[in-house]
C-alpha cells in the first residue's frame, strides 16, 4: 500500500501554484463575505428603528453611489491594474479619475435638490449632499488599489484591508444605530467605509498621486484597450 501511494502521490497531491491559487481565491471571497455581511447586518440593524421612507431613501443613495464608483473602477481602473510597466502613466490615470470623480461629487451635491423632488423623497436631498464625499475619497483608493494589486504577492494586503475596514464600520454602524442617530447612523457607516478604504490604502501604497495634464499620455489612458 505503501508502495502504491509513493507512486501515486506526485500525481494526487496538488501543484504548489494551484495550491496558491486556490488560497487566494479564498482569501479574496471571505474578504468579501465580511464586507457584504457587515453591510447586511447594518442594514438589518437599522430596519429596526427606520421608517420605510428613510430606509428607502438610504438604498436610492447608494444605487447612485454604486453608479458613480462604477465608473472610477472600470476603463481608467483597469489600465492602472493591467498596463506594461513601460506603459504606465499613473499620474495620468490618476488626474483621469479625478476628472470623473470631481464633476461626479459636485452633480450628486448640486442636484441633490431636484433628485429629491423627483423621488418625492425629502430625506434623499441630505443624503446625496452627504454622500458627495465618497466619489473624491474613491479617486485615491481607486487609484492606489489598481497599483497595490499590480503586485500579485500583494493580494493579501489588500483582503486585510477590506476586513479590516468592513470590520471597524461595522462597529461604528452599530454603535450610532444603538445610540439612536438613526438615518445618520448609515450615512456615517457608508462615508466611513469610503474614508477608512482611502486611509489603509494610503498605508499600503505611500506613494501620493501628482496631476498631470500632458495630452499624449491622456491618450495612453484613455485609448487603453486592455491588450
Amino acid at each position: 500500500m505503501r508502495t502504491v501511494w509513493r507512486r501515486c502521490a506526485p500525481t494526487c497531491i496538488m501543484p504548489s501554484e494551484a495550491r496558491r491559487w486556490l488560497s487566494w481565491v479564498g482569501a479574496g471571497v471571505a474578504a468579501r463575505s465580511v464586507s457584504h455581511g457587515a453591510t447586511l447586518l447594518v442594514m438589518l440593524a437599522a430596519a429596526r428603528s427606520l421608517s420605510p421612507s428613510a430606509m428607502g431613501a438610504y438604498v436610492l443613495a447608494t444605487v447612485v453611489v454604486a453608479l458613480v464608483m462604477l465608473l472610477l473602477y472600470s476603463g481608467v481602473y483597469e489600465y492602472l491594474l493591467r498596463a506594461d510597466p513601460q506603459a504606465l502613466h499613473a499620474d495620468a490615470g490618476f488626474t483621469v479619475l479625478l476628472c470623473i470623480g470631481l464633476p461626479m461629487a459636485l452633480l450628486m451635491g448640486g442636484g441633490a435638490g431636484l433628485t429629491a423632488r423627483l423621488f418625492h423623497s425629502p430625506e434623499l436631498a441630505g443624503l446625496l449632499r452627504a454622500f458627495a464625499v465618497i466619489p473624491l475619497a474613491g479617486c485615491l483608493s481607486a487609484w492606489r488599489e489598481a497599483l497595490l494589486l499590480r503586485d500579485s504577492s500583494r493580494l493579501h494586503h489588500y483582503n486585510a484591508i477590506i476586513v479590516l475596514r468592513d470590520l471597524a464600520c461595522l462597529g461604528l454602524g452599530w454603535g450610532l444605530l444603538a445610540a439612536g442617530w438613526g438615518l445618520g447612523a448609515l450615512v456615517a457607516y457608508r462615508i466611513g467605509v469610503a474614508l477608512a478604504g482611502a486611509v489603509l490604502m494610503r498605508l499600503a501604497v505611500p506613494r501620493s498621486p501628482r496631476l498631470d495634464l500632458d495630452a499624449a499620455r491622456w491618450r495612453a489612458v484613455l485609448s487603453y484597450g486592455g491588450g
